[in-house]
């Protein structure tokens, strides 16, 4: 399953428990990589707050893939602008929902049904949220 169809099957799930199941099932480095990014407020990724990108007809990567990459995007050290650079040309060559997770995640404002940190939180252990 892509990402954005883990977090859709998250919302869907009727109960706490089919939802952290759901998120454990399904786990991979990028799947933590976004709840992180999206509920750990220590991470702050070095782009600009509108990043403008145009979505791909043909995906050549995955978001799972492509998340490894975000952590050279905390460098504060790291150009701005090259960073927003680098950060565009993930969204364009994931599949265009992925794209909108991830961008949604950078910016904190992941919003699915029932995805909060203390489920997240629950899953993973209080040292994955640092508050």
């Amino acid at each position: 399953m892509e990402i954005y169809e883990v977090l859709e099957a998250v919302e869907a799930a009727l109960t706490r428990e089919d939802k952290m199941k759901v998120i454990a099932n399904n786990d991979s480095l990028g799947l933590r990589d976004i709840l992180k990014v999206n509920f750990n407020k220590k991470i702050k990724l070095n782009i600009d707050k509108g990043v403008n990108w145009t979505p791909s007809e043909t995906h050549t990567q995955s978001l799972k893939d492509i998340t490894k990459h975000l952590p050279a995007l905390t460098n504060t050290e790291l150009d701005k602008a090259r960073a927003t650079k680098s950060f565009k040309a993930m969204l364009e060559q994931i599949h265009p929902m992925d794209a909108q997770v991830l961008q949604n995640a950078a910016k904190g404002k992941l919003k699915y049904k029932g995805l909060t940190s203390a489920l997240v939180e629950e899953v993973y252990g209080n040292k994955f949220i640092s508050k």
